[in-house]
């Protein structure tokens, strides 16, 4: 038997851990995986967010509405409804979470 192939042979039996390729590309993988979950959980929190808004919303609506029913007339300014029902308003009157 030549003597190369012996200690080839050897080598390749006593051959443990991994490539630095087969890392790379393991880490590369996981990177991946990690970008979809945080965009997966971003999209997640915008509809929270957006729904949230929305209950705001309708709150006030409902608010105004029975305002209305009891005094047959709005509010003067919407600020005051907001304040009460604690929903940040910019100086200028716009709402911030919109």
């Amino acid at each position: 038997m030549n003597v190369s192939k012996m200690f080839d042979a050897l080598r390749m039996k006593n051959k443990k851990g991994f490539t630095l390729i087969e890392v790379v590309v393991v880490m590369a993988i996981i990177a991946v995986l990690a970008a979809l979950v945080v965009g997966a959980i971003r999209v997640a929190r915008n509809t929270a967010t957006e729904t949230v808004n929305r209950s705001n919303v309708k709150t006030v609506q409902t608010c105004l509405e029975a305002y209305y029913a009891r005094y047959g007339a709005y509010c003067g300014k919407p600020q005051t409804i907001f304040a009460i029902m604690q929903i940040p308003v910019r100086a200028n009157g716009e709402m911030d979470f919109f």
